[in-house]
């Protein structure tokens, strides 16, 4: 028996089809249906038949472009095409894909018996599949091994299509790198096209052709030592300036064996998942998959610190803070449209920020909207993250340009604060996160003061506050920082001409 299937988006026709003629009888039989061509792409790799009785006019996919599509595939079976339309030009496009039999509905016995008696004879002679026994005769080498490695047959129904070549060449691994597009049923010619350009980047690269469909390629490389995904690269380039593709490519896992070929393609498959947090420019590879993640909560505020870093112009820090942000959301495995929401709500937080502190900054420093739109076009975590960095950095640098005296007047504050501490130039740039001499020549273009002198003016002025209030002239040493009381007395004669006990008496100071 010859399998039938039939294809036709009005449930009656298919009901009435069934019923029409005695199929057994005709050496045929019905092993499936579908109510349009996308339903009938799916199922044909499955229900193997060697005629599909198929409407012209049906949603989604349209039955010549279901013949198409199929023939692109390597389905060598006969088709009967059934219209309500005795329009010409359908069946001059049906005869152009070697259909011989154009049928008008509604359909009548003897019509239909009459083709089915001539296909069943071309059957016969081509022997394409003498009986259903034999259920993958009428596919094509390419078909075979696209459904081995997908999973849907085992090894030893394909062993014999895949390439002999690969054979004793294994040593140091296979893996199968599938490339990833979309190209519409309209628009095979493009198919076509992507097929001869693949064929010559397999030829220059030493890689073996497994198969293709309308959304996805497959090639295999054998025995690299390294994945070069420079190649990749260049050929997802070239295959979107040439053909006008939007291309990804993912590169699944070695494997030793033919048999494990499968293992390698879900790994493959499986990638495309994971493009956005461990792929760049729309290529991942299996190498970039850590085996294990290490998740550590940090305690800290993220927002702060990267404020603090704005405020600082320390770029340094602003980018150690996001590597951290961009690694957390790795570590857990979160989804895309997660991670990019937290991206944003981060930009959004950092930018009220500054917009209350500094209201008078330009307004297009602070581009909310330019911000959130290009977020979400972005194709890659790492992407994501490198346009935040070059936010922030923008800004920080706006910041000290519109308010270039801001880290000294938190500098001076800072002495204020702990003058009576053992501070240094080198400890306040530390805390600040900025270079010593940059931050030691910036103070004194703004004070007129090295740091050092300043720090004395403010401990001396604070001193007479205390010898003021009556305090000994040894707390007082301690009080503002001074640890020998000597050394106090030097200082307090370099910059008031007379020591401190004598300050005291003059400005009557009484012991508290």
């Amino acid at each position: 028996m010859y399998r039938v299937m039939i294809v036709d988006d009005e449930e009656l026709i298919r009901n009435g089809l069934k019923m029409l003629i005695d199929w057994n009888a005709c050496g045929f039989e019905i092993v499936g249906e579908a109510a349009d061509g996308r339903q009938a792409l799916a199922s044909v790799p499955l229900l193997h038949p060697d005629l599909i009785i198929t409407d012209i006019q049906m949603p989604e996919v349209n039955g010549l472009d279901l013949i198409r599509q199929l023939q692109y595939d390597g389905f060598t079976g006969s088709f009967i095409i059934i219209s309500g339309y005795a329009d010409f030009a359908y069946a001059q496009t049906a005869i152009r894909y070697g259909v011989k039999s154009y049928l008008l509905k509604p359909l009548d016995e003897r019509s239909l018996a009459g083709e089915l008696y001539s296909i069943r004879k071309e059957l016969e002679k081509s022997s394409s599949r003498p009986s259903s026994d034999a259920p993958m005769s009428s596919l094509t080498v390419e078909k075979l091994t696209e459904r081995f490695i997908t999973g849907l047959i085992p090894f030893s129904e394909a062993e014999n299509c895949l390439d002999s070549s690969i054979d004793g060449r294994t040593t140091q691994g296979m893996q199968v790198i599938l490339i990833r597009y979309s190209i519409s049923f309209e628009n095979m010619d493009t198919y076509q096209l992507l097929k001869k350009e693949l064929m010559t980047f397999l030829s220059e690269n030493n890689l073996i052709y497994l198969f293709s469909g309308n959304k996805l390629s497959a090639l295999l490389s054998i025995n690299q030592r390294h994945t070069n995904t420079l190649i990749f690269n260049r050929l997802k380039q070239h295959l979107e300036e040439t053909l006008g593709l939007y291309v990804e490519i993912s590169i699944g896992k070695k494997v030793f064996a033919k048999e494990e070929l499968p293992l390698s393609y879900q790994s493959a498959d499986s990638l495309f998942d994971k493009l956005f947090l461990y792929g760049y420019k729309g290529l991942v590879t299996a190498d970039a998959i850590p085996e294990t993640t290490d998740i550590r909560e940090e305690d800290r505020n993220l927002s702060e610190d990267l404020i603090l870093a704005i405020e600082y112009n320390n770029l340094e820090d602003i980018n150690d803070a996001l590597e951290q942000f961009q690694n957390s959301f790795i570590q857990k495995n979160l989804p895309e449209m997660e991670v990019k929401t937290e991206y944003i709500r981060l930009f959004l937080e950092i930018i009220d920020h500054f917009l209350s502190a500094y209201p008078d900054i330009k307004p297009q420093f602070y581009d909310k909207q330019d911000f959130i739109e290009k977020a979400y076009l972005k194709n890659s975590i790492i992407e994501l993250n490198a346009e935040m960095k070059a936010r922030l950095a923008s800004l920080s640098t706006d910041l000290e340009q519109f308010h270039p005296d801001n880290i000294m007047e938190k500098m001076v504050y800072y002495i204020d604060c702990n003058y009576n501490k053992n501070i240094n130039i080198t400890t306040i740039s530390q805390h600040l996160h900025y270079n010593r001499t940059y931050l030691g020549r910036k103070f004194k273009k703004y004070t007129g003061d090295f740091f050092n002198d300043y720090l004395d003016k403010v401990r001396i002025a604070k001193a007479k506050e205390l010898l003021q209030k009556g305090y000994k002239v040894y707390q007082v040493a301690e009080m503002v920082g001074y640890n020998n009381v000597d050394y106090f007395n030097a200082k307090f004669r370099k910059y008031e001409n007379i020591p401190p006990s004598q300050y005291k008496k003059q400005n009557g100071g009484v012991t508290p």
